[in-house]
């Protein structure tokens, strides 16, 4: 299984993931490096995530939302 990711996403230093995560990703949406996503994330569209970011598993972020440099969200987190 693959990640679904719009196509008007950016995504910088991507490693690798593992094939049985769910994670989805909107349009519009920017990562930055050294970010670890959990399984089962959803990331809205327009949004921006920073360098050195962790999102655990379950983790819900709506649309528009800024996520700054080395922050970590813990598990079945939803940001509004």
């Amino acid at each position: 299984m693959s990640p679904i990711m719009s196509p008007t996403m950016e995504l910088q230093l991507v490693t690798t993931y593992h094939p049985d995560v769910l994670v989805m990703i909107q349009e519009k949406t920017t990562i930055g490096a050294s970010v670890s996503v959990g399984s089962s994330v959803i990331i809205e569209g327009n949004c921006q995530i920073g360098s050195n970011v962790s999102l655990q598993s379950l983790v819900y972020i709506p649309t528009d939302v800024v996520i700054e440099d080395n922050v970590f969200i813990g598990p079945n987190a939803v940001l509004i």
